[in-house]
């Protein structure tokens, strides 16, 4: 799942470990 956000509601950091972790789960 590919969750698009405005870039004010998340930094890049939050916005990285969000997709690591659904690829994470994805693969698991």
């Amino acid at each position: 799942m590919i969750i698009l956000v405005s870039g004010d509601s998340l930094d890049i950091k939050e916005l990285m470990y969000a997709i690591i972790i659904n690829f994470i789960f994805y693969f698991d």
